[in-house]
This record gives C-alpha cells, structure tokens and sequence, in this order.
C-alpha cells in the first residue's frame, strides 16, 4: 500500500517572487532569443500533461532558450538539450522560470 500522506508542496510564483538574482517569470514571458533556467511547473499542471512536460525535460534546473514563435499567437519554439520544441502558449505559461 502507498503512502499518499507526504505529497509535494509547491509555491506558487508571480510577479513579485524572486529566486536567486533573477525575477521568476513564466516561459512564455522569455523573449527571443534569452535563456532562462527552469524553476518550477505551475501546481495547476497535473496528471498527463504534468508527465509529458517532464518527459520532454522541463523539469527544475534545466537551461531552456526561446527560439522563434509562430505568427497569431501559435506554438512558441524552445532549444533545451541540444532539440528544439515547440508548446503552446497555454503550456509555456505553466513553467516558471529565472532569467539568466
């Protein structure tokens, strides 16, 4: 039997939080071309999207590089680990981030 009593607490990021010198942003914020170090995954992100956005490497401390952006507001390209991925702006808005 698994015990579900010690669950992850995450905090919740805006504006005005800060981590370590950089202000914690969403991803989406980034402009083209910056870097910026992943923080944290929004609490609101659950279950297989959760998953998946781990899976493709969006995971805390990871060094992630907007690319370019599709036009009318389409899915935004980002380069981590040496691949280039596109998430829609509904997605990149989950991700909290620190620019570098």
């Amino acid at each position: 039997m698994m015990n579900f009593s010690k669950r992850l607490r995450f905090r919740v990021l805006d504006e005005r939080s800060g981590v370590g010198t950089g202000k914690a942003r969403s991803l989406d914020a980034l402009r083209p071309g910056s870097a910026a170090r992943i923080v944290e995954l929004a609490p609101s992100c659950r279950g297989f999207e959760r998953r998946r956005m781990m899976d493709l490497g969006l995971v805390p401390g990871s060094v992630i590089e907007r690319a370019e952006q599709a036009p009318f507001g389409g899915p935004i390209a980002f380069r981590l680990r040496g691949v280039t991925m596109a998430l829609r702006p509904a997605q990149a808005n989950m991700v909290a981030v620190e620019e570098m």
